[in-house]
């Protein structure tokens, strides 16, 4: 089975070739070269992977290739949602930096501006948290939260708002990496996209 890396490096050329051919393909054309990149890569009765390539605000291919539940054959649809954890990490301090470079977010800004109801938010800055130095303890250490095999949804607020875990232990602490900072992080980013 191909791992993170195969999915990225199919990723990189899907859109390496969209990006970089002297006339841009068609969309019939770049569906059939994607199609045949993803047959050539992942088998079809193996766990699978979607893929989605745009330009811009166009949707160049959208595709699955692969099963969602091998045990009970069903096939993966490039609708399917997936559970890829850590993976959107960069992406969410990406989109809150770009987001302070168009100016519409400040790094000295307060936690508490984007989620007004987080505890102690009012102290924290988006700097804290992307340099996890914030103090916001570790939501995953909250019992009963990964005691099995992760197939609980987690949801980002709940973790904030729970009351027996207080949010801040410390500001400023030495940088000590927390998922509830990245995830702070990411809501701000979604608060912001979905306030224009």
């Amino acid at each position: 089975m191909p791992g993170i890396g195969s999915v990225l490096a199919l990723t990189g050329l899907l859109a390496l070739q969209a990006a970089t051919a002297a006339t841009p393909p068609t969309s019939a054309e770049f569906t059939r070269y994607a199609e045949t990149l993803l047959a050539d890569t992942y088998r079809a009765d193996a766990p699978g992977v979607t893929v989605l390539v745009m330009r811009g605000d166009e949707v160049l291919y959208r595709g699955a290739r692969g099963q969602a539940d091998v045990a009970a054959g069903k096939p993966l649809d490039p609708a399917d949602r997936f559970r890829i954890a850590s993976i959107t990490k960069q992406f969410a301090a990406a989109g809150l930096l770009t987001l302070v470079d168009d100016g519409k977010v400040s790094l000295d800004d307060p936690l508490s501006k984007y989620l007004p109801t987080y505890p102690g938010g009012a102290r924290i800055t988006i700097e804290q948290l992307l340099n996890h130095t914030s103090g916001i303890k570790e939501y995953t250490k909250i019992p009963g939260t990964f005691e099995e095999p992760i197939r609980r949804q987690v949801a980002t607020q709940g973790s904030f708002t729970r009351r027996s875990i207080p949010p801040v232990i410390a500001r400023n602490t030495p940088s000590r990496y927390t998922h509830a900072c990245t995830s702070a992080a990411d809501r701000c980013s979604s608060t912001m996209a979905n306030s224009r």
